[in-house]
Order: C-alpha cells, then sequence, then structure tokens
C-alpha cells in the first residue's frame, strides 16, 4: 500500500552546539529560515530550519537530558528523521498504521512550525518519518 498525498518536508538532525552546527551548513550554502525553541516534551530543544534551495534541513539541540534528540546524539546519531507535510493528517496518519508503521511519537503541537500538528512513525524498514498537519502549519516551502 502506497500512502499518497505526501510531500517531503525537511531532513532532521540533531546536534549538541546550534550556532557550530549552522555555520558548518553555511559554509556549504544553507541559509537560516528561522529558528525556534520549543519545550514540548515530545521536542524539547531549541532549533532551525535552513534551506538551500528546494532543500530544507531542521537542526535541533536538546534543551536538556530528557529531549528525545539528546538520545540520538548518545548513540553517535546525527541525521535521523524524514519529515514529509499533507494537507490530510489524520488519514494520512491511518493510511501508514495500516502499512505497519509504528507510531512512536502521537500528534502533538510543534512551535517550530506555528502549531502545526506532527507525528512520529517507524516505518518498517526502521526509517524514522514525521508528518505534519499543513491545514494547521505556517508554510515553510
Amino acid at each position: 500500500m502506497a500512502v499518497a498525498g505526501l510531500r517531503f518536508h525537511h531532513i532532521g538532525t540533531v546536534t549538541a552546539n546550534l550556532e557550530s552546527e549552522i555555520e558548518q551548513f553555511k559554509k556549504l550554502g544553507f541559509q537560516v529560515e528561522s529558528e525556534f525553541q520549543d519545550s514540548n516534551p515530545a521536542i524539547n530543544a531549541r532549533g532551525a530550519f535552513l534551506t538551500q534551495g528546494a532543500f530544507r534541513i531542521e537542526i535541533l539541540e536538546p534543551l536538556d537530558e530528557s529531549s528525545p534528540a539528546a538520545s540520538w546524539l548518545k548513540r553517535g546519531i546525527q541525521m535521523y528523521h524524514q519529515a514529509f507535510a499533507t494537507e490530510a493528517f489524520d488519514e494520512k496518519m491511518k493510511d501508514l498504521e495500516q502499512d505497519g508503521a509504528i507510531l512512536v511519537v502521537p500528534p502533538t503541537k510543534s512551535l517550530a512550525l506555528g502549531g502545526a500538528r506532527i507525528a512520529f512513525f517507524m516505518l518498517r524498514n526502521g526509517m524514522l518519518i514525521e508528518i505534519l498537519d499543513l491545514d494547521g502549519a505556517r508554510q515553510t516551502s
């Protein structure tokens, strides 16, 4: 079963030092699109979206050890998810679950995306994806 109606939005990365990471990406031609801080327990990080042409990355720095991003850093993983946007959030959540994806972070609001709902799924191949609700999002594309 294909999950149609999802549009690539960004690659999610983590870092121990947001400013240093932003500077490294600027050297690669990226520009800061926006910066944010979100204390929602599902996020608990400060971060930035950077773009280079149509390509967007999100960089998160954990606010403390309770941040989900902190666990990725401890394991030495920097790039950890791909994000996809949709106008049919609830429908796409059902489609993903019917296709065998496991909901690992239930819908929550993201300050980084203007209060849009987001959710994280682990696909059957072990890939972590985020879906975001374009109906509730500040359009960042």
